[in-house]
């Protein structure tokens, strides 16, 4: 079994006080990251201590969309019309009622997330609440397109509280869609036993819908990839045998499909639709099972609706986080971004014989990152018009400091683009207000075909840190 590292983030010395740095311990579990040693193949970081690191450009300009601890599960999208649409969950819970619903003695009190939808117009945003649900714990995951109809669809969990269980929160795979001024609740799956797999233990509880996916097909049909937990968390291998299952929207009723069952699977996950209209899911399995280990970063398509899958494993460790997938659409080449965690950097697998998916040889992996920094956590991937590819993601710390120990002296938001011949690389912000900047970043070009990143940023106020959504917007790519 291999080690568990927490990735943690210290602020900058002028922001100490009480006699101890002020901590900020991210959500991410980061598992045999390494221990920042570069290895044979691998520049050495430590002899190039001297080199500054490299200057923000003035491409880029900065502005903040929300503050007021805001911007978990941040995702972004563009609509074909050009509106640009960010969602996310406030960072922290609010209590609410107790939760009467289960109809027990001394009931347990409801914690409710606030889910936030904002939209651009100009250079301003308008910030709307979308859904006040409760939830065991934070939101796990949201995803956020708009349909053929260039209306908002936010995928995440919906639901009342489950008696049989004794589970106060959401558990409901689902789908909000503005209309007009409110939001209509669309319920995708209910039960575990909805994508029936035949297996007892896969087929048991009612708790879906964790970090889920959401993608339109070549029709506008919408479809939803999604983590089955079962019980919740009350039984003990509700998270260890979760099921990654597929739901496929066609007319008005819905339809789920078991995709990889009882191993663990179905985290960050990421879907689109391939050029010849096949689901196209890459996920992250986070367990590692004694007699058929799968952890680490899957690709996974089906060929017939979702009855069946193909599948390919690109990276076979333990990482933070998980990958994003992007579909060419002039190439039609499949593209996935991860977090390399051995080596401490992003890495691109692409797939250019669709022929070939299920061969781990067909996939051409680059490497993008700068080695003298562990960067590439939360990589998110978009493409222009003119076919040019790029990815944001966020730097942790140099290198030589050992992977995982995040530094807000070091940190920032790094954005690469492709220009035909080799990657470019640009520091979108570098975290001046001293608190860990640049992580969650949501990648997307608006209708001028510019770049636009929404991130997550950490800002010491009144001697607590909040964390706000920023947004970064640049000029054209040079052609």
């Amino acid at each position: 079994m291999q080690a568990i590292r927490q990735r943690v983030w210290t602020l900058k010395p002028r922001q100490r006080y009480g006699g101890a740095a002020l901590l900020v311990s991210c959500a991410l579990i980061c598992t045999a990251c390494g221990e920042g040693e570069p290895t044979q193949d691998e520049p050495d970081a430590t002899s190039d201590t001297t080199r500054p690191p490299r200057p923000k450009t003035d491409r880029w300009k900065l502005s903040t969309l929300d503050v007021d601890f805001v911007g978990l599960n941040l995702r972004m999208a563009t609509s074909a019309q050009g509106v640009v649409g960010v969602a996310y969950y406030r960072t922290e819970g609010v209590e609410g009622d107790l939760c009467t619903e289960l109809g027990v003695e001394n009931p347990p009190i409801k914690t409710n997330w606030e889910l936030k939808y904002a939209q651009l117009s100009g250079d301003s945003w308008s910030i709307e609440t979308v859904a006040d649900a409760p939830f065991i714990g934070q939101p796990p995951g949201l995803d956020l397109k708009f349909n053929p109809a260039n209306k908002p669809v936010i995928a995440t969990m919906a639901g009342a509280p489950v008696v049989a269980l004794r589970y106060c929160g959401v558990n409901n795979a689902a789908l909000y869609t503005r209309e007009g001024t409110s939001w209509q609740l669309d319920t995708a799956v209910s039960t575990s036993g909805a994508a029936a797999s035949g297996d007892s233990s896969s087929d048991f509880g009612f708790v879906v819908g964790y970090w889920p996916a959401l993608a339109f097909d070549a029709a506008g049909q919408p479809a939803l990839a999604y983590r089955d937990v079962h019980a919740g968390g009350i039984q003990n291998d509700d998270f260890t045998r979760a099921d990654l299952e597929f739901a496929y929207k066609r007319g008005a009723s819905w339809s789920a499909f078991p995709v990889d069952m009882g191993r663990g699977a179905g985290n960050f996950n990421r879907m689109i639709f391939d050029a010849v209209d096949r689901p196209v899911l890459a996920y992250y399995n986070p367990t590692e099972l004694t007699a058929e280990p799968r952890i680490g970063i899957w690709v996974t398509r089906s060929e017939d609706g979702g009855a069946s899958w193909q599948r390919t494993q690109l990276f076979n460790r333990a990482t933070s986080e998980g990958p994003d997938v992007l579909r060419h659409p002039q190439t039609g080449d499949l593209h996935v971004a991860f977090y390399n965690s051995q080596r401490g950097y992003p890495q691109l697998a692409t797939l250019s014989d669709h022929d070939a998916f299920e061969s781990v040889s067909a996939w051409k992996l680059d490497d993008i990152g700068n080695n003298l920094y562990d960067e590439g956590v939360t990589p998110s991937l978009a493409v222009n018009a003119d076919g040019q590819l790029a990815i944001a993601y966020y730097r942790c710390v140099k290198a030589s400091a050992g992977l995982g120990r995040c530094h807000s002296d070091d940190d920032a938001l790094i954005f690469a683009y492709n220009d035909g011949n080799e990657w470019r690389h640009e520091v979108v912000d570098s975290g001046d207000a001293g608190g860990p900047c640049g992580s969650r970043p949501a990648l997307a070009f608006d209708a001028e075909h510019r770049p636009i990143i929404a991130y997550r940023c950490d800002t010491l106020v009144d001697d607590k840190v909040e964390t706000h959504v920023k947004f970064a917007r640049r000029e054209r790519l040079p052609q």
